[in-house]
């Protein structure tokens, strides 16, 4: 790969993020860079380019990022409600994977595509994964995503903010966005590189056994490991997790190519009534979360939202949910659907060639 291209890239990309930050636009430093990519390659016809390398490297370190959350408290909240989080996991994705059924025929996109494009597992998630299955368009399951995730992350945080004020409850606001703007500056700590160089060794691991998106599941496997066994995970600087948002941001880029979606507004339609159904299933199952264990209703309601382990917890610190319960049913739905979803496609769809 020519390197003045693979710097331009990475560059356009870090504007992007910064620009989306300032317009305090959801998942900034993946969502600027994705769009900035997009614009100047397809649009502009300016070459970009971005190696699976890097990809792969900043993947271990948010893998790492997501992995640490999973807490001895975490695995308790899942023991003790197990069969609470199977049942409403598998009802959102069987309803999820209903709408990639009718996305694939109404749409005339292949079944892998519709199914994968519809997986509430995360967007970089869905979109790595889809990669490894064949006759699967990676640039129809990022824009199925990218819309999900959109719609997802404004909707949620509204309708959390409004029960929160419905309980009195005042958002962190302010004073949490000082918090993360001071931890751009905070030196990296010396405990978390032996972390770090585990993380990299589970991700070997990983991909040497053949799991799904193993630079990304290996290192969450290995960090919820450590996590649960008590060991002290610290938090990582900004300054480095954020050049690997936009790193994975940039990659994803690349993978679009606009021309392969003629079909955008059936694509649009089908994927925004599929966000209703999942989100109306989310509410049913928060209100009997609520009744059954007594959870306030922003808390229930975040820990049953199809909108990612990173973004339901910011939003509640900000709304003074309970963390460990969020975190405890989204991270299971992550594992759920990272472990057993590619087992399932592998099953009835076609892999990819190695």
């Amino acid at each position: 790969m020519n390197r003045s291209v693979i710097v331009k890239t990475y560059l356009l990309a870090a504007v992007g993020g910064s620009l989306f930050f300032v317009l305090s636009v959801p998942l900034a430093w993946m969502l600027g860079p994705l769009a900035t990519v997009v614009i100047f390659s397809q649009a502009l016809k300016q070459p970009m380019c971005w190696p699976v390398s890097l990809r792969n490297a900043a993947l271990v370190i948010l893998g790492y990022v997501i992995g640490k959350s999973f807490t001895t408290d975490a695995a308790r909240q899942v023991v003790a409600q197990l069969p609470v989080m199977l049942t409403v996991t598998a009802i959102i994705l069987g309803m999820s994977l209903l709408f990639g059924y009718l996305t694939h025929r109404r749409a005339g996109i292949s079944l892998s595509t519709g199914l994968m494009g519809c997986v509430p597992g995360g967007f970089s998630q869905m979109v790595l994964m889809s990669e490894e299955i064949a006759n699967t368009d990676v640039s129809v399951v990022s824009f199925m995503h990218t819309a999900r995730l959109m719609s997802v992350i404004f909707i949620v945080p509204s309708l959390a903010t409004q029960a929160a004020g419905l309980a009195g409850i005042v958002p962190a606001g302010a004073q949490g966005a000082a918090a993360e703007a001071a931890a751009i500056f905070t030196p990296l700590p010396l405990r978390a590189v032996p972390l770090l160089l585990m993380s990299v060794g589970f991700a070997l691991f990983a991909r040497r056994t053949h799991w799904p998106t193993p630079f990304l599941l290996g290192p969450i496997f290995g960090a919820a490991l450590a996590a649960m066994a008590g060991v002290d995970c610290p938090a990582l600087p900004l300054w480095l997790t954020i050049p690997c948002q936009i790193a994975v941001g940039a990659y994803m880029g690349t993978q679009i190519q606009i021309e392969s979606l003629s079909n955008w507004r059936i694509l649009l339609l089908y994927t925004m009534l599929g966000v209703v159904a999942v989100l109306a299933a989310s509410l049913g199952a928060a209100y009997l979360l609520a009744y059954f264990y007594g959870y306030s209703t922003v808390t229930a309601f975040l820990s049953m939202a199809p909108g990612g382990v990173a973004e339901m917890s910011v939003t509640g610190i900000a709304l003074q949910a309970d963390l460990s319960v969020i975190a405890s049913y989204q991270l299971f739905r992550l594992f759920f659907i990272m472990l057993f979803t590619p087992m399932l496609f592998r099953k009835y769809l076609k892999p990819s060639k190695p």
